[in-house]
C-alpha cells in the first residue's frame, strides 16, 4: 500500500517544517518550475539507483507531474524499505492551488 497525501496537508507540511521533497520529473520540467526546496531525481534514476538519492532512515516525499508516475516510484521504493509519501496529484495540483 503507498502512503500518500492531499495537496492542502502537503501545503500545510511545508509551511511548519523542512522536508525531503523529490521531484521525479525529467530535469528540464524540473529547470522550468518546481516545488521550493525539491531535489530532481528522475525516476528512472532514482528506480535505478535509490541508495544514491534517498536514505532509509528518512522521510521522503515524491512528486511527478500528475501523480501517476510518483506512485509507482512509491510502490518500488516502499518494497524496498524506504519511508516514502506520494504527493497526490503531483506538480499540476500543486500548482494549480499555489
Amino acid at each position: 500500500m503507498v502512503r500518500s497525501i492531499n495537496i492542502k496537508d502537503f501545503k500545510d507540511i511545508i509551511k511548519l517544517r523542512k522536508i525531503n521533497i523529490i521531484d521525479l520529473r525529467d530535469n528540464y520540467q524540473y529547470l522550468t518550475k518546481t516545488i521550493p526546496g525539491a531535489v530532481n531525481a528522475p525516476i528512472n534514476f532514482l528506480l535505478m539507483m535509490p541508495d544514491k538519492y534517498l536514505k532509509k532512515d528518512e522521510i521522503y516525499y515524491l512528486f511527478c507531474q500528475y501523480g501517476k508516475q510518483s506512485i509507482k516510484a512509491c510502490k518500488k521504493l516502499s518494497s524496498l524499505g524506504y519511508k516514502v509519501i506520494n504527493v497526490e496529484g503531483g506538480f499540476f495540483e500543486y500548482d494549480a492551488v499555489f
